[in-house]
């Protein structure tokens, strides 16, 4: 594995940070952010690894570390992209009460899991989107096929 500091991006480029191309108030503020970056993104990896398997929601998170939710979504993304941190499948609620994903840091112990888990969402991301173009017709068909699966 690559030294931790490279990880959370320590020593990369001058702007580490998403921004509009050709927007100079857009990279300004990459450019700002880039200098805090890694920092925050260790930041938020410590405390999803701290919270282990029960994982954390976005809401929680940022109120313990004191985020924005910008801020913090951003950070936690590119550790999703990385590979650091998965969607647990699970949902905790947030202090309004709704339902929101749980993260979890990804380990040699849960990979596998979260693999299974990031390929469930796909499809059922797949099958909303179609769901919703369905006719009634056609959604009568779909659960008339599915009537005896155990959901």
């Amino acid at each position: 594995m690559s030294d931790v500091r490279d990880l959370f991006g320590f020593g990369q480029a001058e702007v580490d940070a998403p921004y509009t191309k050709g927007s100079a108030t857009s990279y300004e503020a990459a450019k700002d952010i880039s200098r805090d970056a890694s920092t925050l993104r260790q930041q938020v990896y410590r405390h999803i690894q701290a919270q282990g398997p029960k994982g954390t929601t976005d809401d929680a998170a940022e109120a313990v570390l004191g985020m924005k939710h910008t801020t913090y979504t951003a950070r936690r993304g590119e550790l999703v992209k990385k590979g650091l941190v998965a969607d647990s499948g699970r949902t905790g609620k947030t202090r309004s009460g709704r339902k929101a994903v749980l993260w979890v840091a990804a380990t040699g112990e849960n990979r596998e899991e979260l693999e299974e888990t990031a390929r469930l969402r796909a499809v059922q991301s797949r099958l909303k989107s179609k769901v919703g173009k369905m006719t009634h017709e056609q959604c009568e068909k779909v659960l008339h096929a599915i009537k005896g699966w155990n959901l």
